[in-house]
């Protein structure tokens, strides 16, 4: 009987003990302007050398676009890392 008092209180503060806290990893996703690449340029009806290079052009114009984009959401991944896991 005398057990049951002491083993009561310590059985009712338990209870109310806080619950330990989770780690919770937060990703956000990468800047809109990152996310979309120039449009390929459309191939021309070229009749002359001139507009076949001026195609080319535009179209290493769009694929630097698209290189220097992922360049820049690689490196602000690269910054994510070090936020996560942080509580």
């Amino acid at each position: 009987m005398i057990r049951a008092l002491f083993l009561a209180p310590a059985l009712a503060l338990a209870a109310c003990a806080a619950p330990e806290p989770q780690r919770v990893e937060v990703f956000r996703a990468p800047p809109a302007a990152l996310l979309t690449c120039q449009n390929s340029p459309t191939v021309p009806d070229a009749e002359t050398q001139a507009e076949v290079a001026r195609y080319v052009v535009r179209l290493h114009a769009a694929g630097q676009d698209c290189r220097a984009k992922l360049g820049a959401v690689k490196k602000w991944s690269e910054s994510q890392e070090k936020i996560r896991g942080t509580p």
